[in-house]
């Protein structure tokens, strides 16, 4: 399953995701949260209002944490 990676324009650690993500050829959509639906739908899902956020479909990793996004997707 394809990562979904939720980020905002201006976040330093959401370009650091992306790039680590890229590096390590992890496939993944970015979703920029830039409505309210979308700010919703993080805090309904993460209980904070933090991004970056990674999302598997089976859980979610809050800010750039390598160890905690590898045992996300393995």
């Amino acid at each position: 399953m394809k990562l979904k990676v939720y980020t905002t324009k201006t976040c330093p650690d959401c370009k650091v995701l992306k790039s680590y993500l890229s590096a390590i050829n992890i496939d993944f959509e970015e979703i920029t949260v830039n409505t309210p639906e979308l700010v919703e739908h993080v805090v309904q899902t993460t209980g904070q209002r933090k991004v970056p956020v990674v999302e598997n479909g089976k859980g979610f990793v809050i800010g750039f944490n390598p160890e905690e996004i590898k045992k996300l997707v393995s």
